[in-house]
């Protein structure tokens, strides 16, 4: 494997956790695994330790000064002591603010996950720290109100840079304001729900070559069982279907971030885009396959 210098921005937060075999509403579920881990960028970190070797990693990312900043900003540390696929490099501001913290339901029988948020440090962020790299990811853009054109403008000059989204509660402001910052942007990474809310479209295949209009190469949309995108330089849309393997109870939390991560690696090994996609696809399966031969449910 080739190794690269890679560069994570925006949202870092402290994850709650909580596997059902499937949520029943106006019911009492079952929990049947509870913990806590990283989230955000630490998911990003994570799936790259599983596809790269012999990568640098930089973090830029804010977190509160409670207890789980404190935890966030050792858990970084801790990882370097254990690694040995990647190196990180971290610089995480505190500030007088609450870090971001998520309760996570992940339903197995169903494959499928639900979060409610509660935003704080990591929304904060003001200018994206410039460093030497080879891509440029920025978590949760639409979380992220502080950043400017030219911060991100600053960070494409000299590196491939790609952003994803969180959710799909836009309003105008929030959409403009991505569409504003996409010319900077190379790849854009969103589930097929985000894609349509972001363009404001309501024909999948039209809000995917929206965003790929806009930004400055591609939009990829990734679901379990089809990735479309669209290549501006080529005015290419596709699909492209991967059947999923995965026939157990499992727990989905983080497939993608595995995917961006994947789909990073894969294309700067110098993978064509589509090739890319399905590289990404299979890895994310792989992936969760041997979580779940590594976690007791």
């Amino acid at each position: 494997m080739k190794s690269f210098k890679i560069s994570l921005h925006g949202s870092l937060l402290m994850d709650n956790h909580y596997c059902v075999d499937s949520f029943l509403l106006n019911s009492s579920n079952k929990c049947i695994r509870r913990y806590r881990s990283p989230g955000g960028i630490a998911n990003l970190v994570n799936a790259f330790s599983d596809v790269c070797e012999n990568s640098k990693i930089s973090i830029d990312a804010v977190v509160g000064d409670d207890e789980n900043g404190k935890y966030l900003k050792r858990w970084f540390k801790t990882f370097n002591k254990l690694s040995t696929k990647v190196r990180i490099d971290s610089d995480i501001k505190v500030v007088k603010q609450k870090t971001s913290e998520a309760t996570i339901i992940s339903e197995m029988l169903n494959k499928r996950r639900s979060s409610i948020v509660s935003w704080g440090a990591c929304t904060k962020i003001k200018e994206l720290k410039t460093c030497q790299a080879d891509w440029s990811h920025v978590l949760y853009i639409d979380k992220l109100e502080n950043i400017t054109q030219n911060s991100m403008k600053e960070i494409s000059r000299n590196s491939i840079t790609s952003i994803d989204l969180c959710t799909t509660d836009f309003d105008n402001s929030t959409r403009e304001r991505i569409h504003d910052l996409l010319p900077y942007v190379d790849f854009v990474f969103s589930s097929r729900e985000e894609a349509m809310h972001l363009a404001n479209k309501s024909k999948y295949s039209e809000a995917v070559k929206y965003l790929g209009n806009l930004s400055r190469l591609c939009a990829v949309v990734h679901s379990p069982k089809e990735c479309s995108f669209y290549n501006k330089a080529e005015q290419e849309f596709e699909s492209v279907v991967v059947p999923s393997v995965i026939k157990d109870p499992i727990n989905v939390n983080g497939a993608g971030d595995t995917f961006t991560a994947s789909f990073i690696n894969a294309y700067l090994s110098g993978l064509s885009v589509k090739e890319s996609i399905v590289n990404s696809h299979n890895n994310t399966f792989k992936i969760l396959s041997k979580r779940i031969q590594n976690e007791k449910i």
